[in-house]
């Protein structure tokens, strides 16, 4: 881990992760087990689940919320508490280990030790859990740590390889707080439930349920690779990769791409419908057909849910039941928009989630399973995925042929009005105009590109309060190049090391 020192009040450091590609392998394998105190690929970042959601009022010192007390400090205009932990997903991506693993990394004793600046030490000097970080040679202002000083190995969680996303989502409504880890090696979702105090570092995935040779190794009963757990049902397709959550606290849905598949997989957080309280656990209730191409390679990466405004929602968003008095009542922002990326067209898919009620049932319908479609007004009354349309986001002339990479990572603004797309191939980033039409439609016109490293593919999105900005990985050369949303252009190019990949925002300390 490194970090400019002392820290400041603004994009002070990125912990980034790394990206390497691989093969599939078996899921409990001889060989060592994965450590649980050093990185290794580490391919995904996630704080706490609770933490991120809970927000406070406004503000402009941290004495209004109360002035450091349990974490509770202003940041970026809002009162916000601080995740005492990181939590990483190793992906052991050169197949070193055994497997991968869900590791935990102690962010305030991290953080700590960089503004304790008389305990870092000068450049070269032997490290160790006493004293864990010194300055680097080549850039003084920049502290490296050793992360094992930092690790919290009291409960370890090792996986398949080959992880790939690792994303947070908290229930308001059970107080659960889940961990969502695709894993490519042993086509799978891995769900990790956090409990204890926020600062316990205690995981559960079932470890050592299943026996076999690591008892570390989460169950199968927390892996997702069958249509509602059904291994009569399709299994989750290959190279499962990108996985979004619906940001609307409501609405229990995650998304998941697949790079080498047409396929777009949709997980209820809360389980099926019919699932008792107690037994609402992560389910996988669609598989649908969405990234599919005839001209390339088929595949979708990054996936990003529109926000929605009520005043001034798309139609698509839009869900219509019968009046009493003949007509229709619609209501707005009860169906979630949804906009993919082909991996490797230039191509994006506009989606819509839909469901039943099985309240609007008619008398000789009912809700089935999707193995039960025959069955005489039979509905599958879950959440499914449609396929509404597919356009272009327009973006620099690229390399013609199939295989080629061309669009990554992808984000709404926080208004839904404008739509951050990465192109692969060549670098850059795309802006397009998502506002509504007076039709209820969007506009899906590209406005803007701004050229930036060779084969990007993440980027993530942080404001500050007064100016946006989007920061983009860029794994070849390894930097990071910053882009003024407003200007849209490139206001600094900073030198991480090689390898970056996704990066996470820390809104409660100003970092990424």
């Amino acid at each position: 881990m490194s970090c400019p020192r002392p820290i400041a009040r603004s994009l002070a450091c990125v912990l980034l992760g790394a990206l390497f590609a691989g093969t599939g392998c078996d899921f409990d394998s001889p060989g060592d087990n994965p450590p649980d105190d050093a990185l290794f690929f580490p391919m995904g970042m996630a704080l706490d689940p609770e933490r991120l959601r809970a927000g406070g009022g406004a503000c402009t010192t941290d004495a209004e919320c109360g002035d450091g007390a349990e974490g509770w400090t202003c940041n970026v205009g809002v009162c916000r508490q601080a995740s005492p932990l990181l939590y990483v997903a190793g992906a052991n991506s050169d197949l070193r280990y055994n497997g991968g693993a869900l590791q935990v990394y102690d962010l305030d004793g991290f953080f700590g030790a960089l503004e304790a600046t008389s305990l870092v030490q000068p450049p070269g000097a032997e490290v160790s859990g006493a004293r864990p970080c010194r300055s680097l040679a080549t850039r003084p202002q920049v502290a490296e740590c050793l992360e094992s000083a930092f690790a919290r190995d009291a409960f370890p969680a090792h996986v398949g390889n080959f992880a790939t996303d690792l994303e947070p989502w908290f229930d308001a409504a059970t107080g659960r707080r889940l961990l969502m880890m695709p894993v490519r090696g042993d086509p799978s979702v891995v769900w990790f439930e956090l409990a204890g105090p926020a600062d316990s570092g205690f995981v559960d995935c079932a470890q050592g349920s299943e026996g076999g040779l690591d008892r570390a190794r989460c169950g199968d009963g927390h892996r997702l690779r069958y249509l509602r757990d059904d291994t009569s049902l399709p299994r989750l397709s290959i190279e499962p990769y990108e996985l979004t959550i619906s940001p609307e606290p409501t609405r229990p849905l995650a998304y998941l791409t697949h790079t080498l598949s047409g396929a777009l997989t949709l997980i209820d957080l809360r389980g099926l419908r019919e699932a008792p309280l107690g037994e609402q656990d992560p389910i996988i209730i669609d598989d649908s057909v969405v990234f599919a191409s005839s001209g390339s390679v088929s595949g979708g990466y990054g996936i990003s849910e529109r926000p929605c405004d009520p005043l001034d929602a798309p139609t698509l968003s839009q869900e219509c039941v019968d009046d009493p008095n003949g007509g229709l009542t619609c209501e707005a922002c009860a169906r979630p928009v949804l906009y993919g990326g082909f991996r490797f067209a230039r191509a994006i898919s506009e989606m819509v989630a839909f469901e039943t009620d099985p309240d609007d049932l008619g008398a000789n319908q009912s809700c089935v399973a999707p193995g039960e479609i025959g069955t005489p007004g039979g509905l599958v009354c879950e959440p499914q995925i449609a396929l509404v349309n597919q356009f272009s986001p327009g973006g620099l002339a690229g390399v013609s042929g199939g295989g080629v990479p061309r669009l990554g990572a992808m984000h709404f603004s926080a208004d839904g009005n404008e739509l951050y797309v990465v192109q692969s191939s060549p670098g850059a980033l795309l802006r397009l105009d998502m506002s509504i039409t007076e039709d209820g439609d969007s506009r899906r016109a590209p406005t803007g590109t701004v050229e930036v490293c060779p084969r990007p593919t993440e980027m993530t999105l942080y404001d500050d309060g007064s100016n946006q900005y989007a920061l983009v990985s860029c794994y070849s050369v390894g930097q990071v190049y910053i882009v003024d949303l407003k200007g849209f252009q490139v206001v600094s190019v900073t030198q991480v090391g090689t390898g970056p990949h996704r990066m996470t925002a820390d809104l409660a300390r100003e970092v990424v």
